[in-house]
């Protein structure tokens, strides 16, 4: 009997279109918009030790929240499959480029090519079609969720087997193990596709983007940015922990840990705001002094948690960090930095550098979907 894979390649496709050269695969990563320079930059940084460094005409685009590259060798290949990115989104890799004559057509071009490596595969697999989230592509979003919904139907009709082990992106976790189809829309005429395994680098959320729920009790959308490291760590804040919130003011974060069930201290010069604190299950001191210069009293217990997200620059903010680390005063850390304006690619490698150098379980940093021109380093010490 034959195999869904021979089937796809004798049957499915009309013969002028099984023909068609295959353009060579290339790197696709989506960032936040206007920081595709800053990624790039990054890449460049993070591929110094290949052997050759990336060729200005491999550099296709760097624009509209992409970055591609392509005619890479396989040590720079090696290289960027292993390195997580610090402004990367979502990485489509390999990631094919396809023009659009049909959606029934392109559908059945996607399933020809792309579809025979999920046959042989005992893993679930899922469907992420997105647009890069610039202004430029909302007229596109339907657009390219019409060709999921082709792809799907035909795989149904024609597929049924393969088609089974299809799961919505909801219905899995960051840590199950999977297969992802990716469909990233530039153009009307235009997509990109990619199939592969999940990977740490491959955000479980199509086009990277975590949208958290807001909690309309909560007193700032700064609440949003907790939630989504706190959904990206291993554990979160848990019931009965003790946190300190340095800035906390008008209390966004704080907000959350006590949603959490943490016993919180919140200290800002400013106002915290909270709404009915006594329906939440954690317990609030306020300290009405400066976050920079806060610290436990002698005798003291340590912190579970130090969450901060202050506008200072992030020098200061890195100097902090690094004083709650080495004098142990904290378990865990989840802390915002604001990007300076000059050379941020320098600032990660300093910030990587110096937790690097300390003793810590892990740390990761990253620029979540929820941070604006900012990112965040998470750890535990």
């Amino acid at each position: 009997m034959p195999s869904i894979m021979e089937n796809l390649k004798k049957n499915f496709l009309p013969a002028e279109l099984s023909q068609t050269k295959k353009a060579i695969p290339s790197f696709l990563f989506v960032c936040r918009p206007g920081f595709e320079k800053t990624l790039l930059r990054e890449i460049q940084s993070g591929l110094q030790n290949a052997r050759t460094p990336v060729k200005p005409q491999s550099i296709n685009r760097a624009d509209l929240g992409l970055v591609c590259l392509t005619e890479l060798d396989p040590d720079q290949r090696a290289l960027l499959e292993k390195t997580d990115f610090v402004f990367e989104r979502q990485r489509l890799a390999p990631a094919s480029s396809l023009e659009i004559e049909s959606l029934k057509t392109v559908a059945r071009k996607i399933i020809h090519d792309h579809f025979p490596i999920i046959d042989p595969s005992p893993l679930p697999w899922t469907l992420h079609a997105f647009t890069p989230d610039v202004d430029e592509f909302k007229s596109l979003r339907k657009r390219v969720k019409n060709i999921e919904k082709v792809v799907l139907e035909q795989l149904k009709k024609r597929f049924g087997k393969m088609y089974r082990r299809y799961a919505p992106p909801a219905t899995l976790g960051p840590d199950d193990p999977f297969m992802v189809a990716q469909f990233c829309m530039d153009r009307a005429d235009h997509v990109y596709v990619s199939i592969a395994t999940k990977t740490p680098r491959i955000h479980p959320y199509p086009g990277g983007e975590q949208r958290m729920k807001f909690d309309p009790e909560s007193p700032s959308r700064s609440y949003l940015k907790i939630c989504e490291a706190a959904a990206r760590l291993p554990r979160p804040p848990s019931d009965g922990e003790t946190a300190v919130d340095l800035g906390a003011a008008p209390g966004g974060w704080t907000h959350y840990l006590l949603k959490q069930g943490c016993r919180v201290t919140a200290v800002d010069r400013g106002e915290v705001r909270i709404k009915n604190l006594d329906r939440l299950p954690g317990s609030l001191t306020v300290q009405q002094t400066d976050g920079m210069t806060f610290a436990p009293q002698n005798g003291e217990p340590s912190f579970d948690w130090l969450c901060c997200d202050m506008l200072r620059p992030p020098s200061q903010t890195l100097e902090l960090l690094l004083n709650w680390i080495d004098k142990k005063w904290t378990r865990n850390f989840i802390v915002i930095f604001k990007l300076p304006q000059n050379n941020p690619v320098d600032f990660v490698e300093e910030l990587k550098a110096s937790l690097d150098a300390r003793d810590l379980e892990f740390y990761s940093v990253k620029q979540l979907y929820h941070n604006r021109e900012e990112i965040t380093a998470c750890g535990r010490v």
